[in-house]
């Protein structure tokens, strides 16, 4: 009898997990499908879902992108979000808020300065193919994959704005190219 209980509580839990986990799907894919159908060219793009979030993977001209957002904008209060440039890099390096651009190489000091600027910036992740392997696994949020690239953190509230990420992208794509 005891055990059976165990059982009926768990299968309750879980399916109320799994339904709010539908639901948060529901509300916020066609959130993920206007920007999509904004910034990707046509028919490159996918929404997925992925342990209680969502994920948008897209092509934005010859560069891959990958987004995201974690958190409850109906709760009004800031958002994480993250956008991901898979990019070539040289070395793996993290830039925060408050940091230093004097103290990077100096190709890239007006773009790090630029971040700084960015409302709702929190930092940014370069992480090359010789990143070892535990750091792969903590370097990117859940369900973007390892690829080497630069990685946006923001935590803010305007987190669905397709010109607020599409400039984002452009300066994600500028620092790849002065050779982070």
């Amino acid at each position: 009898m005891t055990f059976l209980l165990i059982v009926l509580c768990l299968a309750a839990i879980f399916s109320l997990i799994s339904g709010g986990s539908y639901v948060q799907y529901r509300r916020y894919r066609g959130k993920y499908a206007a920007i999509a159908n904004s910034l990707c060219d046509p028919g490159s793009w996918q929404v997925r879902f992925f342990l209680r979030t969502l994920l948008l993977r897209g092509k934005i001209g010859d560069h891959e992108v990958r987004y995201t957002v974690f958190g409850d904008e109906r709760k009004n209060e800031p958002i994480n979000s993250y956008l991901l440039l898979p990019y070539p890099v040289r070395r793996n390096f993290r830039f925060y808020v408050g940091s230093d651009p004097d103290l990077t190489d100096e190709e890239i000091r007006n773009g790090l300065s630029s971040f700084q600027e960015l409302p709702d910036f929190r930092g940014l992740l370069v992480t090359s193919q010789h990143t070892p392997f535990l750091a792969r696994l903590i370097a990117r949020p859940l369900g973007f994959g390892y690829a080497p690239g630069l990685l946006l953190w923001k935590w803010g509230t305007a987190t669905f704005e397709p010109a607020i990420i599409r400039r984002d992208f452009n300066l994600l794509l500028r620092i790849a190219k002065e050779g982070v």
